[in-house]
Order: C-alpha cells, then structure tokens, then sequence
C-alpha cells in the first residue's frame, strides 16, 4: 500500500538514477566470480557485492525491495540466516490470494534457478509513477509476466490474481452514456516522506497522505466528439493498446494535514 521512493521497500530504480547502472555492473561481477569459484564461490561475495545497491535514497539497507541484511553478512551471526526479505509484499486478507502468491514466487525462483534472466535492465524514467501506479497497466503488465511464465512450462491462469487486483484497486463506479464507458477506480500515490520539524523531544518527519490518486479508463471514446473533463478543464486520456480503450488519471488533495507538501485549495476531490 506504500510505494515509493521514501517508502519501507523503494524498488532498486527509485532511489538513485544511476543505480542500475550500479546494479548491471554488481550482477556481472557475480556471474564473473561463478565462472571463477563455481560451486565454491563464498556465499559472502554476494553480500559484499548487492549490499551498497539494495538501499534506499538514504542508505538503508533494510528499507529496500530486496533486503538482504539477514542473507549472508560476514559482519555477524544474525546476518547470515540465509533470509531473503522480500518487502513490498503485504498480507493478504485471504489465504487463497496468499497461497497463490507464494507459489507464483516459487515459480519464478524455480524459473530463473534453472534460466537466469540475463537481460538488460529497463529504464522506466518517469513513466514508473506515471504509468505503473494505474490498475490498468499494472495488470497488463503483470498478465505478460504470467504469458512469459506460461511459455516456459508453468501453467498460470490470470483468473487466480483477479482478488488481488480488485482487493487493492477497488472499483468507485461506471457510467454510461452515448455508447461510451467511463470507470473510477483507486490508483496507487506515493506518499514521501518530507523534513525534520521539531517535536517534543526531538525532531520527527511526517509522511504527506493527502494525495489520492484515481484511475479513469473510458471505452468507446470518439475524441472528435467528446471529451473528459475534471473541474471543467479538458482531459488527455492516453490510448492504452486496446481498440477504443483509453486511460487517465486524476490526482487530488483528499484531505489537509498539519503537515504537507502542498497547502489545500478546497481538500475534495476532483469533479469528473
């Protein structure tokens, strides 16, 4: 539920701009040390080699997506437990949806055990918060991930993850008019962490929730006719790859906290 860069599990992209590049150079080196050790490669290289790049923007290598403090650290016994936390995962409210997420997890390490993804990194940029915070391109996307599992032997159906997504993007409404669709659905915002303020006894930083963000998907959309609209201004819905399927977002103040990135100008949501 928190994402992002300042949250408890930034992806390896979102701390540093450079640190794929970082990343690429770390894995060539253990493959380089595989093919020198081979089966007697020391398992402590691996730590030596990730530790500085599983972190976040400040340096902290548990707030990571993947934490390797407890894999294998020469530092001390409790870091050498053979653990690979993998933090951006959630409890599920069901054990079905947990189920079935664990062994997804244990088809892509039997996957990858067997083939290494040896690939070069993608360079999202910006579109990893403007396009992969929206339900629509994150089950798209995340449908190629169970294709691609599909054609390597594991047989996935993407009906299994249907709970997941609506568990964590649940639907607002639809309407239709004049042959068109519009649907809401909650999106996914980061909420950063923002500067030390004084405190009693000390000095705390406050997270900015007051951000909501809301998936708009229209279908059946003729542009030359019509046109979405939030508080009376025009709207730029992006194709999404599907024939007549178009997508968009609206971000807005939900509510004003003491403390925030931005002061509110009326905390409600947009008009659609």
């Amino acid at each position: 539920m928190f994402v992002g860069p300042t949250s408890q599990a930034p992806r390896v992209d979102e701390a540093r701009n450079d640190q794929l590049y970082e990343l690429e150079i770390a894995i060539e080196q253990i493959y380089k040390n595989r093919e020198l050790y081979g089966h007697d490669m020391p398992p402590w290289l691996v730590d030596r080699t990730l530790r500085n790049i599983l972190i976040d923007a400040t340096g902290n290598t548990h707030r990571s997506e993947f934490s390797i403090d407890k894999m294998y650290s020469p530092d001390s016994s409790t870091g050498r437990l053979g653990l690979l936390e993998l933090r951006a995962f959630e409890m599920p409210p069901h054990p079905h949806m947990s189920s079935v997420q664990q062994l997804l997890l244990r088809a892509l390490v039997a996957r990858f055990w067997k083939t290494p993804y040896q690939v070069p990194a993608t360079r999202w940029g910006t579109e990893l918060h403007d396009r992969f915070m929206l339900p629509k391109f994150i089950e798209m996307d995340f449908h190629d991930v169970i294709a691609e599992m599909r054609a390597t032997g594991y047989a996935f159906d993407e009906s299994w993850f249907a709970p997941h997504i609506e568990f964590r993007f649940p639907l607002i409404g639809s309407v239709c008019a004049a042959g068109i669709e519009l649907t809401l659905r909650n999106a996914l915002e980061p909420w950063h962490v923002m500067g030390e303020e004084g405190a009693p006894g000390g000095t705390a930083r406050y997270v900015d929730s007051s951000l909501e963000r809301i998936e708009v998907c229209v279908t059946g959309l003729n542009q030359s006719r019509y046109v979405v609209t939030r508080n009376g201004q025009a709207m730029s819905p992006q194709p999404t790859g599907v024939v007549g399927e178009y997508n968009g977002r609206v971000r807005y103040k939900a509510w004003n906290p003491p403390s925030s990135l931005h002061p509110s100008i009326g905390a409600r949501a947009a008009d659609l």
